[in-house]
């Protein structure tokens, strides 16, 4: 009976923070608007993401070593999914692939602090939405590209949006009772609503950082949300950002 009562043990390692998902779909839906469109998008966009569950799946290992059968039985199947996807866009557009070598050499960073142990480190978060972020580019490349202008742009918003929400997550959990990461994470979604007017953006840009603001403020003032609340908030937001970037680059 108690046997019964135990929960059976993952036979897949999928990540299951909704940020994850988020920062690797983003950049990568983002790079799609830029370009036009196409199958090679969607064989690529399942590839990359299979790509990415082994990518886990492995840092999991590294993490935690008791997972090694669920780790090989991940790396082999969603291993074999990306070869078969990747193998047509490879080979139709070999150029637009260049951003994976600047993810794979960011790939050392996260090991070095899981090695540490400090794998929840703020740089360690930035250095990650830095290495999806290359996904912009490289989903461009997939269509027509796009004016180098407009992808360095996207890819800058890209960053600093992610990189509020990781303040907005660590403060509500992690973070809780440290007033001075409250201080600064407000500091810092304040100055996204004024750097876009700063930097000579349309005003409208700004308004993709609006809820950074309100979700930083719920975390100041020291709210409990679950992890579930929060999740839904993530995703809500993720949604409003690529909203307003697909209505900016329309």
């Amino acid at each position: 009976m108690q046997q019964a009562l135990k929960k059976e043990k993952p036979a897949l390692v999928i990540p299951r923070e909704h940020g994850v998902w988020a920062m690797f779909c983003a950049p990568f839906l983002l790079g799609a608007m830029l370009s036009d469109a196409n199958m090679l998008h969607l064989l690529a966009g399942m590839g990359l993401l299979a790509g990415y569950i082994v990518v886990n799946a492995l840092f999991e290992f590294l993490w935690r070593r008791k997972t090694s059968t669920c780790v090989l039985r991940t790396v082999l199947l969603f291993g074999g999914v990306a070869i078969v996807c990747l193998a047509y866009p490879m080979f139709a557009r070999l150029h637009a692939f260049w951003p994976m070598l600047i993810m794979a050499g960011l790939l050392l960073v996260p090991v070095w602090f899981i090695r540490h142990k400090s794998e929840r480190h703020f740089l360690n978060d930035l250095i990650g939405i830095i290495g999806l972020t290359m996904l912009l580019p490289l989903a461009a490349g997939l269509g027509h590209g796009a004016p180098g202008h407009e992808i360095a742009t996207a890819m800058l918003l890209n960053i600093l949006y992610f990189t509020g929400s990781v303040f907005f997550v660590k403060a509500v959990f992690r973070e809780r009772s440290n007033l001075r990461f409250h201080f600064i994470g407000m500091m810092y979604h304040l100055v996204l609503l004024v750097l876009p007017i700063a930097a000579q953006l349309s005003w409208l840009v700004s308004l993709m950082f609006l809820p950074g603001v309100a979700k930083m403020a719920v975390a100041v003032k020291g709210e409990r949300l679950l992890p579930k609340t929060v999740g839904i908030i993530e995703i809500v937001n993720v949604i409003w950002f690529l909203a307003w970037n697909g209505w900016l680059y329309r």
